[in-house]
């Protein structure tokens, strides 16, 4: 294992993809990183003498391009049995985590069954969102879904006023709350463990490492 790891310093350059997702990772337009994710694998990467480069993208996208094969790695993936169709993952989990409802301040959202008919922020394919629509489906109750890009762009949409709530992760609220007129209900669900993830049946190798 250690000789077909080693081969990576030499002849690859590994393409690690990563959306904005503060504390956990997130990586610049210039491909700088930082974030819990980044600093294992650097710390990981320079003892190996791996080759890599960083590559920026929203999670739609990213999840995209590490199926095709575009990306070799990705930062901070929540493993689930239907992305383990898809993806390969790391055998050990870096941190846990789980969906957390925000809303604007003194809106006193106590309850999934307060949500109906409101208007959501959440992002397009984030595994939170996926789980959050299917919990409030299963009490027979709708909203009105608001998608977009990033994490930022959700607290931002309920700031604003665009929308009544948001689902974004936990860790990603607690150190982001503070930029906007937004405050955590006691609403959460979903609790998740975070991995390395690649594309499903390539770089075992780097994964075990």
């Amino acid at each position: 294992l250690s000789l077909t790891a080693a081969a990576y310093a030499d002849t690859k350059v590994i393409r690690v993809g990563g959306e904005s997702n503060m504390p956990i990772s997130a990586i610049s337009p210039q491909g700088k990183a930082q974030g819990v994710f980044p600093e294992v694998f650097e710390d990981i990467a320079g003892k190996e003498g791996w080759k890599y480069e960083y590559v920026p993208c929203v999670w739609d996208k990213c999840v995209d391009d590490l199926a095709k094969g575009k990306l070799d790695l990705l930062l901070a993936v929540a493993s689930s049995p239907q992305r383990a169709e898809i993806f390969d993952f790391t055998n050990e989990s870096l941190l846990s985590n789980w969906g957390c409802v925000y809303a604007p301040r003194n809106k006193n959202f106590d309850s999934i069954l307060q949500l109906d008919g409101k208007r959501i922020a959440l992002v397009r394919n984030d595994i939170h969102a996926i789980a959050f629509r299917k919990l409030l489906a299963g009490f027979g109750k709708r909203a009105k879904y608001v998608e977009v890009d990033k994490q930022d762009d959700v607290l931002g949409s309920i700031d604003r006023g665009e929308s009544d709530a948001g689902i974004v992760n936990r860790l990603f609220g607690q150190n982001h709350i503070k930029n906007y007129r937004v405050e955590a209900t006691p609403i959460v669900f979903n609790p998740i463990e975070i991995r390395f993830a690649a594309p499903k049946g390539k770089h075992r190798d780097l994964l075990d490492v």
